[in-house]
């Protein structure tokens, strides 16, 4: 269960569940069963766009996720359009704890403008009028297009090619995928 730490007095714990509310527990049962974990960095579907999630360094650490420590923003951002960082609230570490992702490049072309695959790939719109490209990630880097009607991935970022290549043979094994 994912909850928010609120408080703390010298015999109890305050934390916030999104599925119970407000909850008080003893310092010692705390202490003994609560674990802070952070999420891998990589690419989560947040309030329906592909974002980047990246922990930010500083000089004292938190224990746990917070916006200090934290960044979520979306990945459309790298190409320099206005999208601001996603909010450090219950709802976007939800979705980043218990990811979801489109495991179908057909089904992801016809999502919003971007959509994470996985942890490391994602698929957004190109910024132009052309319907038949999508840019192709690996994190926050572009490193290819998608040619949606001839089922092509041109992968130009060699560097990245077996990646590539090796994700998509798996599940997507009608498109193509080439080095340009």
């Amino acid at each position: 269960m994912l909850v928010r730490y609120e408080s703390d007095n010298e015999e109890d714990f305050s934390f916030y569940s999104g599925t119970y509310g407000d909850l008080l527990v003893d310092e010692e049962t705390a202490r003994e069963n609560i674990t802070l974990v952070f999420p891998p960095m990589g690419l989560y579907n947040v309030d329906g766009q592909a974002c980047m999630f990246v922990r930010v360094p500083q000089r004292q650490w938190k224990r746990a996720p917070c916006e200090d420590n934290v960044t979520i923003y979306p990945i459309l951002r790298e190409l320099h359009l206005n999208c601001p960082q996603k909010p450090i609230t219950m709802n976007s570490m939800e979705q980043i704890f218990f990811p979801e992702y489109e495991k179908s490049i057909d089904k992801a072309v016809l999502m919003s403008p971007s959509v994470a695959l996985s942890l490391n790939f994602a698929i957004t719109d190109t910024n132009t009028d052309d319907k038949n490209q999508r840019i192709l990630w690996f994190q926050s880097s572009p490193v290819g297009i998608l040619l949606i009607k001839e089922r092509e991935i041109h992968v130009k970022y060699h560097a990245f090619y077996q990646e590539t290549l090796d994700f998509f043979r798996k599940g997507e094994y009608t498109w193509t995928i080439l080095k340009k």
